[in-house]
């Protein structure tokens, strides 16, 4: 009985200690909230702005086989005047990762990529997702979409059979 008790409470520990250390990773990109909440800096005409600007914001992946791992990269260009800084790039479900993107400022003139992994295991039939990217230009969230269709065991048994 006192095993299973000291037991639990080592679970507990560990799914805290798990939870917690995710939050830890503060200043690691040298971006601090300050940096991305210009004041009123879509109001401001005069002075410097950063400006994303993206090459394209839809990744057509076409028809794919379930299981089928697939890999892009959008084109991000700052044409601003001022410093262009990511917060956030994240997917609306866990079969799309952005894998690599700029941690820190994005020189006026310069351009990144945002590179994306798309998972298709267990995702057959018509597929849309999106990525938010959050930055301190105006506006402020671009949204990238990737739509295709996966194709899963019982349609290549309706394309053998056709």
């Amino acid at each position: 009985m006192m095993v299973t008790k000291h037991l639990g409470l080592a679970c507990w520990a560990i799914v805290a200690a798990v939870l917690f250390s995710g939050c830890q990773d503060e200043g690691a990109s040298g971006i601090t909230s300050d940096m991305i909440h210009f004041d009123s800096q879509a109001d401001n005409k005069n002075g410097p702005r950063p400006e994303a600007s993206f090459q394209d914001t839809v990744w057509a992946i076409g028809v794919v086989a379930e299981g089928t791992v697939k890999r892009h990269t959008f084109k991000l260009k700052n044409t601003g005047d001022a410093p262009l800084l990511l917060a956030d790039v994240s997917a609306s479900c866990g079969c799309t990762v952005a894998h690599e993107w700029p941690k820190g400022p994005i020189a006026p003139g310069e351009e990144v990529g945002i590179g994306l992994v798309y998972d298709s295991r267990g995702r057959a039939g018509e597929i849309t997702s999106t990525v938010m990217v959050v930055t301190n230009a105006y506006p402020s969230t671009t949204t990238l979409t990737l739509a295709g269709r996966v194709l899963g065991p019982e349609d290549n048994q309706v394309i053998l059979n056709k």
